[in-house]
């Protein structure tokens, strides 16, 4: 995979990025969550921001990363090497797993095997957040190129 922050910046015009985030806020979310961030996540936050290609909302806010993470923790029992980007009870959930930056899109119904260590149902496992991008962004590219064809 070229290198990630060259990938996003090389479509910028065509993603139109919305709130990007400075590595000060960042740095503050981080700190509240008392971790750290995969360094594609943060590329991801400064170069295109929150929404469709990159599984999140916004980086803080009640439906944000910071907003879902602390959630999942007190109602749910995340453990503290988890992170939610999202929770979206139609799509399911994008967890991302700290110690190894393996990042999960799973349905709802499978949280708790998740988080349990139990066999998931029908997930989509990445190696690397950062690759959940890129084939997001590549999806909707060959999509948008189909449709011009017609």
């Amino acid at each position: 995979m070229e290198n990630l922050e060259q990938f996003l910046r090389s479509r910028r015009e065509g993603l139109k990025p919305y709130e990007l985030y400075s590595n000060e806020q960042i740095s503050a979310a981080e700190q509240r969550l008392g971790v750290s961030f995969p360094d594609d996540l943060k590329v991801v936050l400064r170069e295109l921001g929150g929404g469709h290609y990159s599984n999140f909302e916004s980086l803080d806010g009640e439906y944000g990363i910071v907003g879902e993470t602390e959630r999942y923790r007190s109602l749910f029992n995340l453990p503290p090497e988890y992170i939610v980007l999202i929770e979206d009870g139609d799509v399911g959930m994008t967890l991302i797993h700290l110690p190894t930056g393996t990042t999960y899109w799973i349905g709802l119904y499978d949280y708790e095997a998740l988080i349990g260590g139990r066999p998931l149902h029908n997930p989509y496992i990445y190696p690397r957040y950062g690759d959940l991008v890129v084939e997001q962004i590549k999806k909707y590219e060959q999509e948008k190129a189909g449709d011009n064809d017609e």
